[in-house]
């Protein structure tokens, strides 16, 4: 009996390894250009030529430079709102979750038409950064999708 019991307690911390090894959170740390080839920019999209990312176990920090000027955004990793700006001087609430190696963070506005969310999610695969958004239609079509693609500089 007592092999059995062995078995099952080896075979649990084996497969506990396995999943947790296979869902690490990354890292986005670091000075990122935008790969306009590799990009996809959808509605409204207008991706920052410069990223600057700072992270750390709480935190994101995403630096947009462009050519105007820079925007600094935080992100909060535990699950908790944080307000950055948003356009014409109004503020967007984001609300970040980790599902696995991907950051998904709902980011929600109002605007002159109302209450806005959309979805922004960030990977890292073959040492690029992606961030996907989508947001919907204000007429009711088919959600406004953008892929930005950046590499480190």
């Amino acid at each position: 009996m007592w092999q059995v019991t062995l078995f099952c307690s080896a075979l649990g911390f084996a497969f506990t390894t396995a999943v947790a090894g296979g869902q690490a959170t990354p890292n986005f740390s670091g000075k990122w250009m935008l790969d306009s080839a590799r990009s996809v920019i959808g509605g409204r999209g207008n991706p920052a030529p410069r990223l600057t990312i700072t992270h750390d176990a709480t935190t994101l920090s995403i630096e947009r430079v462009t050519t105007s000027g820079s925007q600094t955004l935080m992100y909060k990793l535990d699950g908790s709102e944080s307000k950055n700006p948003a356009g014409r001087g109004g503020e967007a609430t984001y609300q970040s979750r980790w599902e696995g190696a991907k950051l998904i963070t709902t980011i929600t506005t109002q605007g002159r038409g109302g209450l806005t969310t959309q979805t922004e999610t960030l990977t890292i695969a073959d040492g690029a950064l992606t961030i996907d958004t989508s947001r919907p239609d204000p007429q009711g079509g088919a959600p406004f999708v953008s892929k930005f693609v950046y590499k480190k500089e």
